[in-house]
């Protein structure tokens, strides 16, 4: 699920730099889960920093093209599997 915020918060990154959170993806999934749902997963969370159009695309893109992004992930992991 892609959250826009309607407002900011600051936190520290990884390299203890400050930010301001804009909008958050969340990955939530449950306890067992099967391994093709955590492969998906995986995938989600791997295609953030796959590539400079998909950072730009999570940081950027309104809420349709994020959907179309995710769609497509979803869609190769069930052709893959």
């Amino acid at each position: 699920m892609a959250l826009f915020l309607h407002f900011i918060v600051a936190l520290y990154s990884m390299d203890k730099k400050s930010i301001e959170l804009t909008r958050v993806l969340l990955l939530l999934a449950p306890d067992p889960m099967p391994e093709s749902q955590q492969s998906l997963l995986g995938k989600i969370s791997s295609s953030v920093i796959e590539s400079d159009l998909n950072t730009e695309i999570y940081k950027f893109g309104n809420k349709e093209i994020i959907y179309q992004l995710l769609s497509s992930l979803f869609v190769k992991e069930i052709r893959e599997n």
